[in-house]
């Protein structure tokens, strides 16, 4: 059964897959990143371009795409890991002076996120909006870097944010949160991505 036709049987061979709503034919391509994905059999396979990284992310109310392309919604108004490392397939206490995390608080209501943190080392830094870096009760005007952060306005909507370890981050302030990890930190992270 083709969930995505409503009731029609097809050959598992012939199931289409579906990106943000649109709906695509077993065989078609669609790009996500530096990588072409094909639909084949109703699931998603996308090349993996080295140096091209993965891509997970967050837009409007709670709908995430995950490094290895999973799509799920989920609802909440905690603050929530996206991504840290992680050691021996938990999560390091990025508050305890190892490792890093970067988390988001979401908004129920308007299905904003309210605060974006990143903690490095024990050093946390509160991004806000697309214009400042509060890092130790200090603020910052964006553009701003240190050892562990740079933070840069890729446009006028976006913000850039680049961790000491090369995983960019491109954020709008509040409905969209693109994380892309390098190829070397793959199966060294975890959270919802």
């Amino acid at each position: 059964r083709d969930e995505n036709a409503g009731s029609l049987c097809v050959p598992v061979s012939q199931c289409s897959c579906s990106h943000n709503g649109q709906i695509y034919r077993s065989g078609d391509s669609r790009t996500h990143g530096c990588n072409e994905c094909f639909c084949v059999s109703g699931r998603w396979q996308c090349s993996k371009t080295p140096g091209c990284g993965s891509e997970c992310s967050v837009t409007g109310f709670g709908h995430y795409t995950t490094l290895d392309h999973t799509e799920f919604s989920f609802y909440g108004d905690e603050e929530y890991v996206m991504i840290g490392n992680c050691e021996h397939g938990s999560p390091v206490d990025a508050n305890m002076g190892q490792g890093f995390s970067v988390t988001t608080r979401r908004e129920r209501v308007e299905g904003k996120s309210r605060e974006l943190s990143i903690t490095v080392a024990g050093q946390k830094f509160s991004i806000i909006g697309i214009t400042q870096v509060v890092t130790n009760g200090d603020e910052h005007i964006v553009p701003w870097d240190n050892r562990f952060l740079k933070a840069e306005r890729a446009s006028s909507l976006f913000l850039s944010l680049t961790l000491f370890n090369n995983i960019k981050i491109r954020w709008d302030g509040s409905h969209q949160l693109m994380i892309t990890v390098p190829d070397e930190l793959q199966g060294q992270v975890c959270g919802l991505c």
